[in-house]
């Protein structure tokens, strides 16, 4: 019986320890749009929500760090200059589980894939990450499409619908 319990624990040990961060996933929305000059936040948060606070979460486009969260305070060491000034990430939403960033006086060049990470403080190995595309314009645009419109303006997405039969036109907020 003894031994019995002895191999089950070695079994166990040898299995390593579970992988963090299997409890949880890292969730985002895929797409932004901001315009030049305006404060955007790119939304990140943990399903279930998760206390963040001894992790380390990293904020990366093309590879290069936007921001640097560990050992329980910014680290901005790292940072690409071209974001210095530019980045919060609030320590307080990090205990829900929300690692949303946001990013100051968006310019054109800020227009890309950006990556949320997660990683274990001590192995210093990756646990999750999920990616936000941001979209940046230099002021209210609107699409090629005939079938409706987006006007992007002040932070809300219109969609104007032309009826040519009528000769009516309505608009309607997608999101604000």
């Amino acid at each position: 019986m003894k031994g019995n319990i002895i191999r089950i624990l070695v079994i166990i040990l040898s299995l390593g320890p579970p992988l963090a961060g299997k409890d949880y996933e890292i969730k985002s929305t895929e797409e932004v749009r901001a315009v030049v000059g305006e404060n955007v936040t790119l939304p990140c948060h943990t399903e279930p929500p998760k206390d963040l606070q001894s992790l380390t979460v990293e904020w990366k486009y093309n590879k290069s760090y936007v921001h640097l969260y560990r050992h329980g305070q910014d680290d901005l060491d790292q940072q690409q200059p071209q974001y210095r000034q530019r980045t919060i990430l609030s320590h307080e939403n990090l205990i829900k589980g929300n690692l949303s960033l946001k990013l100051l006086r968006v310019q054109l060049s800020d227009q890309g894939t950006y990556t949320c990470s997660v990683v274990k403080l001590s192995e210093k190995e990756k646990i999750t990450s999920s990616h936000v595309f941001l979209i940046v314009s230099e002021g209210a645009e609107d699409s090629d499409d005939d079938s409706g419109k987006c006007l992007i303006s002040n932070r809300q997405c219109w969609s104007v619908c032309v009826h040519s039969l009528s000769g009516s036109e309505t608009s309607s907020p997608l999101f604000s």
